[in-house]
């Protein structure tokens, strides 16, 4: 399977994530089946089984492929704007921060420097000024 067929099958996100769920699911019980029955000899406990699936579902969904779903995110890929340098902060020269939420609905908020919530805000984009945030669909936050 190429990748563009995979792009192709996964384009709507949402099939992606639940057959990229089901698959770490799926890998999860392989895992412990083998270890059960390989390696310990004996059934692992509940809370056990638990805390490897967390572990296999976070790891998992960490390092998703998200080249097949990024156009579903909604974070913009080639508008206006810049990456943040860090986890809190955009660029000098890009200080309004935005963030975008959701898969099937789309939303965009921007805070511009001084306002209430800007300084806790953790953005996945920045812009220069207003105009490149609302041109990429985003709305004031206050």
């Amino acid at each position: 399977m190429g990748r563009e067929y995979l792009k192709e099958l996964f384009s709507d996100s949402n099939v992606f994530w639940i057959f990229y769920i089901t698959a770490l699911f799926v890998g999860f019980l392989i895992v412990v089946g083998l270890v059960e029955n390989l390696w310990l000899k004996k059934p692992i406990n509940g809370l056990t089984k638990v805390a490897i699936l967390a572990v296999v579902l976070f790891l998992g969904i960490r390092w998703a492929p998200t080249d097949f779903i990024s156009q579903e995110t909604g974070i913009p890929q080639s508008q206006t704007g810049a990456p943040t340098i860090s986890v809190s902060q955009c660029p000098v020269s890009h200080p309004i921060k935005a963030v975008f939420s959701g898969v099937i609905h789309k939303s965009c908020i921007y805070h511009v420097p001084g306002g209430t919530a800007y300084y806790r805000t953790d953005p996945n984009w920045c812009y220069a000024n207003r105009n490149e945030a609302i041109a990429d669909g985003c709305k004031a936050s206050d």
